[in-house]
C-alpha cells in the first residue's frame, strides 16, 4: 500500500510544488513547509569556546613526569638493502634512553623511501633527533621505478620479491592471491554487445592526507601493564585492538584516549608503526 503527499521543494525563493508516492506506514517527509529547531539553522560548535581559546587538549599537548621522547630514522632512498648499523655513538649520546631496530636480523629490505630503519629514546626531542645523526649505515641501493606504466613492466625493478610463500616476477599482483569475491564476465563480449563504446585513459596525483596535527601519541606504561595512551586518532577502538595484538597483552589494559583531533580523513583509522 502506498499514498500521495504533496511537497514544497527547492529553493525558498523559487518553491516548487511536487506529488510523490511513499508507502502508507512511511511519515511525510521534510520539506520546506517544515519548521525544524536546528537543520537549517546555525548551531554554535560546542568545542568552539575550547579550540579558539586553545584549552582543546590536542595529543602535543600531554606532558608526563618523566616523559621520553622517540624520533624515527627512515630510509632516504625508494629502494634499498640495509648491510649494516652501527648504533653506538648514537647509544652513548647524552640522553638517549633505548635505540631500537625495527628488524634486527640483517639484511633489511627498504622498499620505500622513509620507511622505518630504528628508533631512538631520550630525554629531549632534541638529544632524540641529535642521536639519530650518528647512527651509522651502509646500504646498498636499489634500482626502482615511481612511474606506473615503466613498473608494469616485465623488466621493472620488483618491489616485492615474494608474497605468500610464492616468488614473484612481475609487480601486477597475481589474481589469484587474495582475490576479490566477484564474478568477471567476458569483457569483450559485453563490449561488443554495446551500442556504444568510449575508451579513455584518465590520471590523477597522489591525494596526500595533509592533517593540520600530524600522526602522534603518548603512551603511559604502568608496573601492572596497564596502557594509557593518548593519540591523534578516529578509531580510538581499532587502535587499541592493534596495539593489544602487537604487544600481547589484553585489551582490557588498554585504554586510547582523543579529545580533540586536527584532521585525519581517513589516514587516522589503525595505529601506524611510530604506535
Amino acid at each position: 500500500m502506498s499514498k500521495k503527499v504533496k511537497l514544497k521543494v527547492g529553493l525558498e525563493t523559487n518553491p516548487q510544488q511536487i506529488e510523490i508516492e511513499i508507502p502508507e506506514a512511511d511519515p511525510r517527509p521534510w520539506d520546506l513547509t517544515d519548521k525544524l529547531k536546528w537543520i537549517g539553522s546555525r548551531v554554535p560548535r560546542i568545542d568552539g569556546h575550547l579550540k579558539t581559546s586553545g584549552r582543546a587538549k590536542y595529543t602535543y599537548d600531554i606532558q608526563l613526569p618523566g616523559m621520553l621522547y622517540a624520533r624515527i630514522l627512515r630510509s632516504p632512498y625508494p629502494a634499498a638493502v640495509v648491510k649494516s648499523i652501527d648504533v653506538s655513538a648514537a647509544e652513548k649520546y647524552p640522553g638517549v634512553r633505548a635505540v631500537t631496530r625495527v628488524q634486527d636480523d640483517l639484511p633489511l629490505v627498504l622498499r620505500f623511501a622513509g620507511q622505518e630503519i630504528l628508533v631512538v629514546a631520550a630525554d629531549t626531542a632534541q638529544q632524540a633527533q641529535q642521536a639519530l645523526k650518528l647512527v651509522e649505515i651502509v646500504f646498498e641501493i636499489k634500482p626502482f621505478v615511481v612511474d606506473l606504466d615503466k613498473a608494469r613492466q616485465s623488466d621493472a625493478p620488483l618491489v616485492h620479491e615474494k608474497e605468500e610463500d610464492r616468488q614473484l616476477t612481475s609487480n601486477i599482483r597475481p589474481a589469484d592471491i587474495n582475490p576479490r569475491d566477484v564474478v568477471m564476465e567476458d569483457v569483450d563480449q559485453i563490449i561488443d554487445a554495446s551500442a556504444a563504446v568510449v575508451e579513455a585513459t584518465f590520471r590523477t596525483q597522489v591525494q596526500t592526507h595533509c592533517c593540520l596535527e600530524t600522526h602522534g601519541l603518548v603512551a603511559k606504561w604502568d608496573e601492572d601493564n596497564m596502557i594509557t595512551v593518548w593519540m591523534s586518532s578516529q578509531a580510538t577502538f581499532a587502535c587499541r585492538d592493534n596495539i593489544a595484538e602487537y604487544f600481547h597483552i589484553p585489551k582490557a589494559n588498554i585504554r586510547v584516549i582523543t579529545e580533540f583531533m586536527g584532521g585525519g580523513f581517513g589516514s587516522k583509522l589503525w595505529a601506524w608503526p611510530e604506535t
